[in-house]
């Protein structure tokens, strides 16, 4: 490079081109728009002398601390400007982990000397398998020396961990292998800055030396203060002819509080409320500019993005919901987070049309909107990441964040919902008469057809076994179907028959017992009314009891009268009838195993019920006898305590204890009570036998042994 030309290179970073607008919202602020960044001077140049001390540094904080905005706008212009200054040369470019690490640092190294040709980037590539000697190969490479530096962005640095934790660790092993010997050899001219967020401290010790590195190199962002604050809202406003009250500024800065998303928030609302001014000019912000919080402003503003996509590109509902369910999720914490996904993987999750997942993605991450990244508008490859921006968005977007049926909220009770049918699909595949309960697999049915494989993936997989207990348990269900009808048509017949019997011994008794016929003929007719009135849709060993009570009746009514042929013909009858109820009550008597009705109030909870339920139909009873777990209902109100329900005394002291004993074994926590309710339900004739009911307090936290607690 002849001397006129370098001296072009260093003079041209001093060279002011204002961006766009002053405000970017909630994305980071760019390398390019150093211009309008104000308010961490000081932490940038803290950033730069440690930086230029150990050639490595590690800055981490909160989500939303303003980590990505420092480097790209402060540390790295200022390291091009400041430097330029004494004659040397400066070179900074910018890698993010992504779905490809290593790729994307050559490709970002490749790109500081203005182009990134396949050739040139799969020579950084091999360089940087080179282990313990990868930083000299790509310092030559790349040109670095004492007087010619080059500064690496790795932003966002926690996104290695996910890729080690979805692909293996290959490459995160070598990534830190080559941080860790930039550290000890200090390689001339090369420089790195990660960011990081503070909750991945702790995964940093899972790589060698790189736990120490982190330790020898970190840096805490500190929070900007209030006169800082200030001057990050006002004085942009001032390169575009324009300004911000102070009573705004206070305003602003009182009510994000010092949240984890105070800036994040500020910059989008300043955003929002410029666009509304941008035509004035001169133009001043002021309070009566801003009519909502600024939560409430950007939830309205997504709302708006979403209507947007709707309207103008006919895009259902259902395809925004499932794009953003897929872009976020609850960690172990019970932490909303980001869950980036390339473009190939929403299009199946979603089984949307291709043109209506481009359209959400295309206006969300749209300049003066940037909800998702990458930004701007060149067109995606199905292999793109895409990502929320920030973590505000999904904490402060009232569709995303709505704590009872948000779509994070729905996310997440599908994925139990799903790992519930995987405990339970192993059950199935011990005992094919382990199917869903016919009262709930309607239900099952229709949610499992409003998902997919490609979701799936996401909560264990398996998809084609949970979709053989779905079939098995609508084939069961349909089974036990047709066998009630036939059983009703069974009883109907039977019906008929003691009916047409009853009329007849009747006619009979009138014709051969006239002096005693009025009294017979009530008797009787009590009779065929207990008959007639049989509930054809009540259980098995109901419609026994009432043809039973029946042949009673007609022999109670046979026996007022002396004439045998009347008798005899009653008693055929009446024998016809019991030996029918005997045939019901012997079919049936598998429905006397006992049944436990579970009942619960809060919805966090309902993961962990699917869990009991699948643990007491799987507790033996007796000698081929299982309990039978009918259905789970959510009510409005519970006990105080949690409590197990008998009704019968001499149920209470002997299956009613086995229930509980297993009850108490299966859970850590809460504690399970018996409690005895034949005084008061002893004259009731609608309680079945074996019937338990187990009632779960709202307040309670169920945790199964050897197992952590629920959580929503």
């Amino acid at each position: 490079m002849s001397s006129d030309a370098g001296a072009d290179v260093v003079t041209s970073v001093f060279d002011v081109e204002l961006p766009p607008a002053p405000y970017p919202g909630l994305r980071p602020f760019e390398k390019n728009e150093w211009p309008i960044f104000f308010g961490r001077e000081r932490m940038c140049d803290e950033i730069i002398a440690q930086l230029l001390q150990k050639q490595l540094i590690v800055v981490h904080g909160d989500s939303g601390s303003g980590k990505s905005s420092v480097i790209r706008a402060g540390v790295l212009p200022r390291l091009e400007q400041e430097s330029a200054r004494t004659g040397v040369r400066w070179r900074t470019g910018i890698a993010v982990p992504g779905e490809a690490p290593l790729w994307n640092m050559a490709e970002a190294l490749a790109k500081i000397d203005g182009g990134a040709d396949e050739e040139r980037v799969v020579e950084l590539r091999r360089a940087l398998n080179g282990g313990n000697a990868a930083a000299a190969t790509l310092a030559k490479l790349i040109g670095c020396n004492a007087s010619n530096s080059v500064c690496i962005l790795i932003d966002q640095f926690e996104e290695l961990f996910a890729h080690a934790r979805r692909h293996g660790a290959d490459e995160a092993t070598l990534l830190t292998q080559l941080l860790v010997t930039l550290l000890q050899a200090q390689t001339p001219g090369l420089y790195v800055v990660l960011t990081m967020r503070s909750e991945f401290l702790g995964v940093c010790a899972r790589f060698a030396g790189f736990a120490e590195l982190v330790n020898e190199t970190q840096y805490l962002l500190p929070r900007m203060s209030a006169s800082d604050l200030c001057r990050a809202i006002v004085e942009a406003a001032r390169l575009y002819d324009g300004s911000v009250g102070m009573d705004l500024a206070n305003r602003m800065i009182a009510e994000a509080g010092g949240s984890q998303d105070q800036l994040p928030l500020i910059q989008h609302g300043l955003m929002l409320m410029h666009h509304e001014r941008a035509n004035a000019s001169p133009w001043r912000l002021g309070l009566e500019n801003c009519r909502d919080g600024l939560t409430q402003s950007l939830s309205r503003h997504a709302d708006s993005v979403m209507a947007a996509c709707v309207r103008e590109h006919g895009v259902p509902p259902a395809v925004v919901e499932q794009i953003f369910r897929a872009l976020t999720e609850i960690n172990a914490d019970g932490q909303a987070i980001r869950r980036p996904q390339t473009l190939r993987a929403l299009l199946e999750t979603s089984a949307a049309a291709e043109t209506h997942v481009r359209a959400v993605i295309d206006a969300f991450r749209a300049e003066g909107v940037s909800f998702l990244r990458p930004y701007g508008v060149q067109a995606l490859s199905e292999h793109d990441l895409v990502d929320v921006s920030h973590e505000a968005l999904i904490r402060c977007w009232g569709k995303l964040a709505e704590k009872k049926d948000g779509w994070l909220v729905r996310e997440f009770r599908d994925g139990l919902l799903w790992r519930a049918l995987l405990v339970q699909t192993e059950s199935f595949e011990r005992d094919a008469a382990d199917v869903i309960g016919r009262s709930v697999i309607n239900e099952r049915s229709a949610w499992f057809a409003r998902h997919n494989e490609a979701w799936a993936k996401r909560y264990g997989g398996q998809w084609e076994r949970v979709a053989k207990l779905i079939s098995a348990s609508e084939q069961a269900r349909a089974a036990m179907e047709r066998r009630e009808r036939i059983t009703k048509r069974t009883t109907l017949w039977l019906t008929i028959v003691a009916v047409g019997a009853v009329i007849f011994a009747l006619t009979i008794f009138a014709k051969f017992a006239q002096e005693r016929a009025q009294t017979a003929e009530l008797d009787l007719r009590l009779a065929y009314e207990q008959k007639t009135h049989i509930d054809f849709d009540a259980r098995e060993r109901d419609r026994a009891d009432a043809l039973r009570y029946a042949a009673q009746q007609l022999n109670d009514a046979t026996d007022k009268t002396q004439d045998t042929v009347l008798k005899e013909s009653a008693k055929k009858v009446a024998d016809t009838l019991v030996s029918s109820a005997s045939s019901i009550a012997d079919t049936s008597a598998a429905s006397t195993r006992p049944r436990v009705f579970m009942q619960y109030a809060q919805e966090s909870q309902r993961g962990a019920v699917l869990v009991v339920q699948h643990a007491l139909r799987t507790t033996q009873i007796a000698r081929d006898e299982f309990m039978d777990v009918p259905a789970i209902q959510k009510v409005a109100v519970t006990p105080q305590r949690t409590e197990l329900r008998c009704f019968r005394d001499t149920e209470c002291s002997g299956i009613g204890a086995t229930i509980l004993a297993t009850l108490n074994k299966t859970l850590a926590s809460p504690a399970v009570t018996l409690v005895n309710l034949s005084t008061r339900y002893k004259d009731s004739p609608n309680i079945r036998a074996n019937t338990f009911e187990l009632w779960f307090a709202t307040a309670d936290e169920i945790r199964m042994r050897g197992t952590g607690p629920s959580k929503d």
